[in-house]
């Protein structure tokens, strides 16, 4: 299996690893530390170095088997060591707003009990869509001001695996009403938020709230009877 350096460390932009397998522009490689995409997150983008040649990784596919095929601009030439190197700006920017969304589906489920229904991560904003009643447009600040104090709390956050026998004992990981966080060897990854919260997740995140940075609620939309879209903003770049 391929080792997933992202989970080892978020915050590594550079790594040295070996072709495993190349079919035209795509390739398998024996670690990685990009990001292959989920729970709304991108996929990575970066570039490989083979035999001294530069091919930018446009997307990464993962396949029935759990192998990771890093799609690059071309066919690749050449085989043996790889350097691979991220496009951090983007990254890191994913994993504050990542690490930002949990803080505010934490907050939505105490204050409103409001389930997950959809998300999505960008490099400008994110959104999330919440099953709601009973929230209206006057309601935004004091819900935008309770997810700015727990950023400011400078709570760590950190995550581990556990079996699928406590994830079902533990029903508060769950944050959607549909989806299942899928569950590989039977084990399922939980990120935590210290002194705050706990829930299902298997993307990158920046190791405090701190870093996160001040966050504001841009606007909020109507997606039906109950379902509320709300778009974040960081303000610090």
């Amino acid at each position: 299996m391929i080792e997933k350096l992202y989970y080892k460390d978020p915050y590594i932009k550079e790594f040295m690893a070996n072709v495993v397998t190349i079919e035209d522009s795509k390739c398998l490689l024996d670690s990685t530390a990009f990001y292959p995409g989920g729970g709304g997150q991108p996929a990575d983008t970066g570039k490989l170095i083979i035999n001294r040649i530069e091919y930018l990784v446009t997307g990464i596919n993962v396949d029935e088997d759990d192998n990771m095929w890093h799609i690059t601009d071309r066919e690749i030439s050449g085989t043996g060591q790889v350097q691979g190197i991220l496009d951090w700006e983007n990254r890191y920017v994913y994993m504050r707003y990542h690490g930002l969304l949990h803080i505010v589906n934490a907050v939505a489920m105490r204050d409103y009990q409001g389930w997950i229904t959809g998300v999505q991560i960008g490099t400008d904003y994110a959104r999330i869509d919440f099953n709601l009643t009973n929230f209206t447009k006057d309601m935004i600040p004091a819900f935008e001001d309770a997810i700015n104090f727990v950023i400011n709390k400078g709570y760590a956050i950190s995550a581990q695996f556990i079996t699928e026998a406590e994830y079902d004992s533990r029903p508060e990981l769950i944050r959607t009403l549909t989806a299942k966080p899928p569950i590989k060897n039977g084990v399922i990854r939980i990120t935590t938020i210290c002194d705050f919260d706990a829930q299902a997740c298997g993307g990158t995140h920046v190791s405090s709230t701190k870093e996160i940075g001040p966050c504001h609620i841009e606007k909020m939309d109507n997606k039906g009877a109950k379902n509320k879209r709300f778009y974040f903003k960081l303000l610090n770049k």
